[in-house]
């Protein structure tokens, strides 16, 4: 299992995410997917060491995109998933994470396409979370 795959399996358990969505896909979301949906991807994994190896650390950057059909939906579910991660710190499927804090929000639409929501596009808000994590240290 991966932080993504933890991550993933909070959002669909938690109360607040799932009244809204259990739409929750990992790295990528088509436009046809049904809305609203949240897409989860690593931007940066950087892995720590001390002198000799490496510590089974890791701190990275992690992007969760909050889809739906209008400002209000996206901004709900947006507050869901930040009110499940932003200061979580704990065991989370296989993964112990040390901590989850909400870096950067942003907000953005993506101008309807013929057949496909036409009134209004797809509104997104993305988060940015700074999260660490536990992983194997490798052995030689």
């Amino acid at each position: 299992m991966s932080v993504l795959t933890d991550i993933q399996s909070r959002l669909v358990a938690d109360a607040g995410v799932s009244a809204i969505t259990t739409n929750i896909s990992l790295s990528v979301s088509n436009e046809g997917d049904t809305l609203p949906r949240v897409t989860i991807h690593t931007v940066s994994a950087a892995h720590k060491h001390h002198t000799t190896a490496a510590t089974g650390k890791v701190v990275g950057r992690v992007q969760i995109d909050c889809h739906a059909g209008s400002p209000v939906g996206s901004e709900a579910l947006a507050e869901a998933v930040r009110q499940s991660l932003d200061g979580y710190r704990g065991t989370v499927g296989a993964t112990f994470v040390s901590m989850c804090h909400l870096d950067d929000e942003r907000s953005q639409v993506t101008a309807p396409t013929e057949g496909r929501n036409e009134s209004g596009g797809i509104f997104t808000v993305q988060q940015d979370y700074s999260v660490g994590w536990s992983v194997t240290v490798p052995t030689f």
